[in-house]
């Protein structure tokens, strides 16, 4: 049994460091922790808001198909 955790520590380890880069995390955390926030009004949504507006589109009920809305979305973006 102690040899089971063991190896499941180890590989909880392993993914916490490679695949979640938790070091890499850590240290971006910290260079941002010394910057200067910037909040800027906008009149409508920024483009990076673009996949958030869109998975809002995909969990709403309408008669339209997900790729009407998307296309409404975007003609939106080109006014």
């Amino acid at each position: 049994m102690k040899i089971i955790i063991y190896y499941l520590k180890q590989s909880y380890e392993e993914v916490k460091k490679n695949q979640l880069e938790i070091d890499r995390i850590n240290s971006c955390l910290q260079r941002m922790s010394k910057l200067d926030l910037i909040l800027n009004e906008t009149n409508s949504p920024s483009p990076f808001a673009f996949p958030l507006l869109v998975e809002r589109l995909n969990n709403t009920l309408s008669n339209e198909t997900i790729e009407e809305r998307v296309n409404k979305l975007i003609k939106s973006y080109e006014k």
